[in-house]
């Protein structure tokens, strides 16, 4: 089962989830458990370049409590270099893993 948080309902990335249950909670401060220690946080490129504050916001809020943390990254953008860059260096600088 993977665990998403509430707000994430709707995003169009859960239509890939095929073989696993997806059960929507509120609270949860990752936007999704892939396990128990498995914190995946979600980040469009559309999203970070209106939002460019949002993703440290996130990664702080996420602080270090898991022992894995991911940042799936939808590339969204036609030409994505400069929010692809920005991202990458976030989670560079944050130790989060970067799909």
């Amino acid at each position: 089962v993977i665990i998403a948080a509430a707000h994430q309902r709707g995003n169009p990335m859960l239509s890939c989830v095929r073989s696993t249950l997806v059960e929507f909670v509120d609270g949860l401060v990752p936007d999704y458990l892939a396990g128990p220690d498995i914190a995946v946080c979600f980040i469009s490129l559309k999203f970070q370049r209106l939002h460019p504050d949002y993703l440290k916001r996130r990664i702080q809020a996420l602080g270090a409590r898991h022992r894995v943390r991911v940042l799936l990254c939808r590339v969204d953008l036609e030409h994505p270099e400069d929010q692809l860059g920005m991202v990458t260096l976030e989670a560079f600088h944050a130790d989060i893993s970067l799909l």
